[in-house]
């Protein structure tokens, strides 16, 4: 909305005032969708958040974003046709256009309008691994997915480790980045979190760390 109320503002101003300042649309277009893919992961947290339980000791599921809400009961059930309909705009919706524009790419690149508004998915990577972005997209959803249905923080350790794991070793094999160093340093990272998560998971498996 907020990008939304500026192009049409900009559109307005250069009216009043004769000068060039309105935004080109397929610059616009980029601003956009370059903001929902940099926080694809989060909304896939978010869409995923409803179908995300935890088991309890009366045996029933509740939500874990709110402990007051039984899932599978009324009140759950009322919020589900809301949180489909999240999932087929923002994760499945966003995520395949990402899939189609990747695909697409080396089709239509050469294209002025298409660079404008999707070079953000490929600037970023060597042009020999111009897809890379798209296994940005699929963390995120492969990532959040495993808590619909893994309800235990040792299952969920690992889930992440196995996820994450596959995601570094895409980084080794391929080095999509165009800089050296950014390979090297996104295994870095990777290999930080999974040594956190292994040292999550064997605390957790000595029932020290309790299950969300």
């Amino acid at each position: 909305l907020t990008v939304l109320l500026t192009f049409i503002g900009s559109h307005a101003a250069q009216k009043i005032t004769g000068r060039s300042v309105a935004f080109d649309p397929n610059r616009t277009l980029g601003v956009y969708f370059s903001l929902m893919f940099m926080f694809f992961a989060g909304i896939c947290a978010m869409a995923f958040a409803h179908f995300k339980c935890s088991d309890n000791p009366n045996s029933l599921s509740t939500l874990t974003k709110d402990q007051s809400i039984t899932c599978y009961e009324d009140d759950w059930n009322g919020m589900l046709v809301i949180a489909v309909l999240s999932l087929l705009l923002y994760v499945f919706g966003f995520g395949l256009l990402f899939l189609y524009v990747a695909v697409t790419a080396p089709r239509y690149f050469k294209t002025y309008s298409y660079r404008m508004r999707w070079s953000f998915l490929f600037i970023k990577f060597r042009p020999d691994v111009w897809w890379w972005s798209l296994m940005f997209t699929a963390k995120g959803v492969v990532m959040n997915l495993g808590f619909t249905f893994l309800t235990s923080g040792l299952g969920q350790c690992f889930w992440i480790m196995g996820v994450q794991a596959v995601y570094s070793f895409g980084v080794s094999l391929f080095m999509p980045w165009r800089h050296c160093l950014t390979n090297h340093l996104d295994i870095y990272i990777t290999l930080c979190l999974l040594i956190v998560l292994g040292l999550l998971a064997n605390r957790s498996s000595q029932g020290l760390v309790p299950d969300p």
